[in-house]
């Protein structure tokens, strides 16, 4: 990535909001619309490296266990993985990954099963839902996850809008009903705009919706990949240690 590239996904890692909520012992959604300067069509950004970076160090620090989709990698059509669909599978298949054989999975019954594979985002929803659910009760110690969703200004055209406004929805409600559960859980997620959503407006509070600058970032001079993975572990310091609890890694 060029350096002008990169000093755009360093302006988040280094925005003063930014870090306050991230570092929040509190549940929440934050909407990122990075006006990235590139085609609203455009498959990656600058917040598609911030995404790959930050996740590798939150996954490396043991700060929490970081779940990431990036719409530009499936923005083909027959793209099993494509839409806020395939965004839930995406989601889904890494908190399985990481916590599947440590939990108790629920139980389902067969409209559900075939709903799920089917691709159905009510019931997908459901799922993410009841696997958080079932790894915060099999759990005997506080965790974090991350949520970081790249890409979502390709989401918002046609019919991939509206189930991405339903998907929305119950990922709000989960972080809310992750609020009612102090000291063990806090479930933070990122959306990541490349450009201004036409909907954010509409689906999220004002207070949830961070618009970088048109001009923030410069021309990159002395920007590198070393010096990002270093803003990333400065940003993470003292970062998701819920409430009466010192900090410790997830299991």
């Amino acid at each position: 990535m060029a350096p002008k590239q990169q000093a755009r996904a360093a302006v988040l890692l280094q925005n003063v909001t930014f870090q306050t909520w991230f570092k929040s012992a509190e549940s929440d959604i934050l909407v990122v619309q990075g006006k990235c300067g590139s085609d609203v069509h455009a498959t990656m950004s600058p917040l598609t490296h911030f995404t790959g970076l930050f996740a590798t160090m939150l996954d490396r620090s043991q700060t929490a266990v970081p779940l990431t989709y990036v719409s530009g990698r499936h923005s083909i059509p027959d793209d099993a993985l494509e839409g806020a669909e395939g965004m839930m599978r995406m989601l889904i298949s890494q908190l399985l990954a990481r916590f599947g054989d440590a939990i108790d999975l629920p139980d389902m019954n067969y409209e559900h099963i075939e709903a799920t594979k089917a691709g159905d985002i009510r019931y997908l929803c459901e799922l993410f839902r009841l696997i958080i659910i079932a790894t915060v009760s099999s759990s005997t110690r506080p965790f974090a996850v991350v949520c970081l969703v790249d890409g979502l200004s390709l989401l918002e055209t046609g019919a991939r809008r509206s189930s991405l406004e339903y998907a929305f929805r119950p990922l709000q409600r989960l972080v809310n009903d992750a609020s009612a559960i102090p000291g063990m859980l806090v479930l933070k997620v990122v959306l990541l705009y490349s450009h201004v959503s036409q909907y954010a407006w509409e689906w999220f509070p004002r207070s949830a919706i961070l618009t970088l600058g048109d001009d923030a970032g410069g021309d990159g001079h002395g920007y590198n990949a070393a010096r990002l993975a270093a803003l990333s572990e400065s940003a993470m310091q003292g970062a998701l240690t819920p409430r009466g609890h010192t900090p410790m890694p997830y299991q």
